[in-house]
């Protein structure tokens, strides 16, 4: 039963972590096609209106993949509890999204003395 669950947190991990890099790479290509759409019309000395609806379309796609990802987010922290619940928490660390301890007695103000080897002759 414990392969089982490994088994399928493996093949929905893979498939998941694929399709958050695909959403993140989509939304690089339709800000850059935004950027691309005005550069080049400025490029060919074409008037301000040339192609506003287009850039209007593409520049709402790019709102939507940024929305996309930012649904990827939300389902990634949802699959950590996913993990979480059945069991498997211990034996994954990726994606986890716990606040790290605190530090015991870090940046209160005691300083030790330097340790120093002393080397012997």
């Amino acid at each position: 039963m414990l392969k089982q669950r490994r088994d399928a947190t493996d093949a929905v991990t893979d498939i998941f972590l694929k399709a958050e890099t695909a959403v993140d790479e989509a939304a690089m290509l339709a800000a850059s096609c935004v950027s691309t759409l005005l550069q080049q019309r400025v490029a060919a000395n074409l008037p301000v209106g040339t192609g506003t609806a287009a850039l209007q379309l593409v520049s709402q796609a790019s709102f939507d993949m940024i929305n996309a990802r930012q649904r990827f987010v939300e389902a990634h922290r949802a699959l950590v509890d996913v993990r979480a619940d059945i069991g498997l928490g211990q034996f994954y660390g990726y994606g986890d999204t716990a606040k790290c301890p605190p530090n015991e007695g870090a940046l209160q103000g005691t300083v030790e003395t330097p340790r120093r080897l002393a080397a012997v002759a």
